[in-house]
């Protein structure tokens, strides 16, 4: 009000207008998303996670990216809230991993990872629950040991989900040898069935013929699919027309793989 500002309102409107525009695009164009569909991979996923979570043992469920891996252990996470989902990046350090287990019980971590584990233990002991951990394959040999103990001391189910590398980490040397000879159930999902991408597009609005090149384009993979249809979409709106097989193929080529 004194005139004393000295910051730089003009450049804070300009990215206020920038980002104002986005966002207005965004909802002129809205894009489909798509929604969960139990899929046959889905299903063979579900059997695993069942006789791990019924038995008390330990699942491993490796697949190709993009075939439904995570949405199917979220999925089933939510239909199991007892189910305890972690979702695992580069960053997870044994510390991360027990602090994450311990917030997921409604715990708060104090003291040492030996103490947290004991945390972890007394909650857990004999509640049948389960540990449902996607992206396993970020986890270092120490942090697989801390879990396998916890499976060991509680006797509640666990499943690891991850890439094809989950295997290698896991059969790669003696010191994995405790927890790999304790795999109770093993699933290895390939690439989706051209009846599971036609269930998931079911719930998309347009021709049979452009359904077809959508189909044919996904390449049986769920996240190639979700990329291409909105690509589609866009490009469709972009010029005013509702989405053809040759908008499709153009999307395609916008596409790396």
């Amino acid at each position: 009000m004194s005139g004393t500002y000295k910051g730089d309102v003009e450049s804070l409107d300009t990215r206020a207008e920038v980002y104002l525009a986005r966002e207005e695009q965004k909802l002129r164009e809205p894009l489909t998303r798509l929604k969960f569909r139990a899929t046959s991979a889905y299903r063979k996923m579900e059997e695993t996670l069942d006789t791990a979570y019924i038995e008390g043992d330990i699942a491993v469920v490796v697949g190709s990216s993009g075939v439904g891996k995570t949405v199917g252990a979220e999925h089933y996470c939510l239909e199991h809230p007892d189910c305890i989902f972690i979702d695992c990046d580069p960053s997870f350090t044994v510390r991360v991993l027990v602090n994450e287990i311990l917030h997921k019980l409604g715990t708060q971590p104090r003291g040492t990872i030996h103490a947290a584990m004991e945390q972890i233990i007394q909650r857990l002991a004999g509640t049948g629950r389960m540990i449902v951990v996607d992206e396993a394959e970020h986890l270092s040999y120490r942090s697989l040991e801390i879990i396998r103990r916890i499976h060991d001391k509680t006797e509640i189910g666990l499943c690891l989900c991850g890439m094809q590398r989950l295997i290698e980490n896991l059969r790669g040397g003696g010191q994995y040898q405790q927890l790999y000879s304790r795999v109770g159930v093993f699933c290895d999902l390939r690439k989706l069935e051209p009846k599971d991408i036609e269930t998931i597009l079911d719930q998309v609005k347009t021709s049979k013929e452009t359904k077809r090149a959508l189909l044919a384009s996904a390449q049986g993979n769920a996240r190639r699919l979700q990329k291409l249809l909105k690509r589609t979409e866009r490009l469709a709106k972009i010029n005013g027309t509702e989405m053809t097989p040759e908008i499709v193929q153009k999307a395609e080529g916008l596409l790396m793989v």
